[in-house]
This record gives C-alpha cells, structure tokens and sequence, in this order.
C-alpha cells in the first residue's frame, strides 16, 4: 500500500519522510523522529511520536547505558533539545538511580 505525503507544502527531510511513510505503511503504533517539523506531520497523521530521548531515559533505568554520558554526547551533536529539559532529564534520572540504590541496599540488608 503507498502512502503519499499531503500535497500541501511540508517542510521534511527525506529521512523524517520515509520514517513517517514506513510507519502509515506498516500501521506502526509510533514514530522514533526528533525533527519538529516531522513531529508535527507524524502526529497530523496520527501516529505516536516517540523522541530520542524517550527511549535512552527507560534504557538507562535498565542500565543499558550511561544516561548522563548520553545526554552529553547528544549535546555536541546536531541534536536539538531546550538547555532546561536536559537538565530536567537529568535531574529526574538522578533522583531515580538515587532511589534504585537506596532500595536495593535495603533488600541486601
């Protein structure tokens, strides 16, 4: 089944395009993209928009990776996210590994 972008004018990269075409075509529950642009047209098109920093914030609670060393790397990259929702981020996966640690020194004693 092929499924066409609007013929109204959308601003997209062929990358955040053929993400968003994949996902109607294959009836995907979501979309990974980061892009506003593609965000805005994934959702227009009612799919779940799933950001980056989405899937490293659970994948570092299952210690998969370093999540602040993540974040940091992200930041010198091209990858655009507000100063303030790193830091929220980051504050957030802090007070959770503090809790972690805390509850399994708990079960250990």
């Amino acid at each position: 089944m092929a499924v066409r972008l609007a013929a109204r004018r959308v601003s997209l990269g062929a990358g955040e395009r053929d993400a968003i075409l994949l996902a109607k075509e294959l009836g995907a529950d979501g979309v990974l993209i980061d892009d506003r642009d593609g965000r805005r047209e994934a959702t227009r098109r009612d799919l779940r928009v799933i950001g980056t920093l989405r899937v490293l914030a659970p994948a570092a609670e299952k210690e998969l990776l370093d999540f602040p060393e993540a974040t940091e790397r992200l930041r010198r990259t091209t990858f655009r996210a507000s100063p303030q929702l790193f830091d929220v981020l980051l504050e957030r996966f802090e007070k959770s590994s503090k809790e972690s640690v805390e509850s399994k020194n708990r079960r250990q004693t």
